[in-house]
């Protein structure tokens, strides 16, 4: 009997593409989250990295203790902030310490008694709302300038 199939052969393709259909959609539907994820994770990574220079930039030069690195020198701090005042100015330090055309938003908070956070000094893209995109990461770093603890918040908004 030429041209006939047998049933057993029918059958077992049959599974198979079922078998390689439902790996494929598997795989197809868990890529988006895990992609998510890692724009996620380095988008962090990113703020932290930011965080860690600002930090340098500001901070007291000093070799004798790791804890006066997040002592910031009051004339450092204004100077670093009246550079954010116009759009060329935010641009010029936002393209200090991002790559890729990525916004940075960053803020020195007061933080009181009662756990209250107070705007002091903000460094932000100009004309733009605080939530900016969902995909932003907000790192903040506790700081001292003239023995005061302030609050260092990064807001780092992948590029476009």
């Amino acid at each position: 009997m030429k041209g006939v199939a047998n049933i057993e052969f029918i059958l077992s393709v049959f599974i198979f593409i079922v078998v390689i259909s439902f790996v494929t959609l598997t795989i197809a539907g868990v890529i988006p989250i895990y992609h998510n994820s890692i724009v996620k994770d380095s988008s962090s990574s990113s703020a932290f990295q930011i965080s860690e220079r600002v930090i340098e930039e500001l901070s007291i030069p000093s070799s004798s203790s790791s804890f006066q690195k997040y002592e910031l020198q009051n004339g450092q701090v204004t100077s670093f902030f009246q550079q954010c005042k116009t759009p060329i100015k935010y641009a010029e330090t936002r393209d200090k310490f991002t790559e890729d055309y990525n916004d940075i938003n960053i803020t020195i908070m007061i933080l009181s008694d009662d756990g209250e956070r107070t705007i002091e000094r903000e460094c932000a893209p100009i004309g733009r709302s605080e939530s900016l995109v969902a995909r932003e990461s907000v790192i903040d770093r506790v700081v001292f300038e003239g023995g005061e603890a302030k609050i260092l918040r990064i807001t780092f908004i992948p590029g476009r």
